[in-house]
């Protein structure tokens, strides 16, 4: 495929990515509101975060499959459409079951999105130089879109407070004036505008090149797998989940385990990303009094800075491996955390430095750790729904437990679960990178690395170059470990 075809189609990827975000930042920021509209306490607005997880979930075991047999973009565009709708109609919803039927449908869509957008655009540069910097790209573009939300939702909120204000100073107006629309409806506007953001992106989606076909190996295995299913319907259940496992998880234990940790990784991570984004809004409101203006720009301070992580990110994952980038970023998120937690019994002079680091470095992790995966198993479309199935199961569970320790041990308890989840998130880095060095895939790079390196001593003028690459392969590989 030509180049500016790549580009063009991984440009169209950054966007539904950046739709993603759009998304799923907007929960955050109106959250008290949700609540004030639905008559529902916080602990019980933490479902609505269990909801969306579960649509991820079965969007993600759906698509990882889907996307080894059959075209990826209407697939994408499908998906893309579903969540325009889901993400629309949660500004008109007015109890916590609409609210569950919205962000469900949301969810569904974008597990499909994240397990599909990861599979293609590797898929997409599959034999070039590297794929991460384009991977940091596309979860750049995620986080930019994350970063636009809130600041689009305090512009309408500011336009309904001053629409309100002025009524007020005029006397007071009717029910059904202007003023009062716009303050009911003040949602409505920006999440028109994420539900028309991702419709663009659907139709673009529809317009450009093909997505590369599957792999003749991930073809054959979901082949095998479809013809698999019928006789799984008839089996014991035991041997149904046999099949299931075959279906997701590599046959070697040591690539097993990797994908298995890697997933787990991820669930600490995204849990800690949408638990910080879904809940420092209502920390700066409840616990360190903040205006409702001041907490929206502390949300956006924090996707912000996530979103400039994942941006410095693409230049410097072509210098330095996934391996020592996750290290460095985990420790600064751990520091970070440690910090919020220490202030946290202050008056939050701290919460914008902290808040913006720990964005800054907890940017990059989800695709810095697809692509440490990737040098120890492959990534096929079963692979990429073990990542997304974990993820979304630390959406599910990570944020439901920070919101019920919000409401009933009080709102300073954040900052302890969010330090807490970093330690685990950092363990969770150690023991996936001891377990990686004993997969084939890795001991098999190594092995050529090592023996190309030392070919070259052999080898005259002419091959000087290639050793010196081989060797610079070695190099990266040690750094790995």
């Amino acid at each position: 495929m030509p180049h500016h075809s790549k580009n063009l189609i991984s440009g169209v990827y950054f966007g539904a990515f950046a739709g993603v975000g759009l998304a799923l930042s907007s929960l955050g920021p109106v959250l008290l509101e949700l609540a004030a509209r639905t008559d529902a306490s916080l602990a019980t607005m933490g479902y609505l975060f269990v909801g969306r997880a579960a649509g991820y979930v079965l969007g993600s075991a759906v698509g990882g499959p889907a996307f080894d047999r059959y075209s990826g973009h209407p697939m994408l565009a499908a998906a893309m459409v579903g969540a325009s709708i889901g993400t629309t109609l949660v500004s008109l919803c007015r109890s916590v079951p609409a609210l569950l039927l919205c962000l469900s449908a949301q969810g569904l869509a974008m597990g499909f999105l994240d397990t599909g957008g990861n599979v293609l655009l590797l898929r997409l540069h599959d034999g070039e130089a590297s794929a991460e910097p384009y991977m940091q790209a596309m979860h750049f573009s995620f986080a930019l879109g994350a970063f636009a939300s809130p600041l689009l939702i305090r512009h309408y909120h500011r336009e309904a407070e001053e629409g309100s204000a002025a009524a007020a100073a005029a006397g007071g107006a009717d029910a059904g004036s202007p003023a009062d629309v716009s303050a009911a409806n003040e949602l409505l506007a920006p999440f028109c505008i994420f539900g028309a953001f991702n419709l663009l992106v659907a139709l673009a989606l529809v317009l450009v090149p093909a997505a590369p076909p599957p792999p003749a190996a991930a073809a054959a295995a979901a082949a095998a797998a479809a013809a698999e299913s019928a006789a799984e319907s008839s089996a014991t259940p035991a041997a149904a989940a046999g099949g299931w496992l075959r279906r997701y998880l590599p046959a070697d234990a040591a690539e097993r385990r990797v994908l298995l940790l890697a997933a787990g990784m991820l669930f600490w991570y995204v849990g800690a990303e949408v638990s910080y984004g879904g809940y420092i809004f209502a920390y700066g409101v409840r616990h360190l009094g903040f205006s409702d203006p001041q907490s929206h720009l502390l949300t956006a301070c924090f996707w912000g800075g996530l979103a400039a992580g994942r941006l410095l990110a693409v230049p410097v994952s072509t210098r330095m491996s996934s391996a020592r980038l996750l290290a460095w970023l985990v420790s600064g998120c751990l520091a970070a955390a440690a910090v919020m937690e220490g202030d946290a019994a202050g008056e939050g002079e701290l919460v914008w430095a902290t808040t913006a680091i720990y964005g800054l470095c907890m940017g990059p992790i989800f695709p810095a750790v697809v692509s440490l995966a990737s040098r120890y198993i492959e990534v096929t479309g079963g692979a990429a729904s073990v990542f997304v199935l974990g993820s979304a199961s630390g959406e599910m569970l990570v944020p439901l437990a920070v919101a019920q320790l919000f409401e009933h041990a009080g709102p300073a308890s954040f900052a302890a679960c969010i330090l807490a989840v970093a330690a685990l998130t950092a363990a969770s880095l150690l023991v996936l990178q001891l377990a990686g060095r004993r997969t084939p895939k890795f001991a098999t790079a190594a092995a050529a690395a090592a023996g190309g390196a030392g070919a070259t001593t052999a080898v005259g003028a002419a091959a000087a170059t290639t050793g010196a690459q081989l060797e610079l392969v070695a190099s990266e590989r040690a750094t790995a470990i």
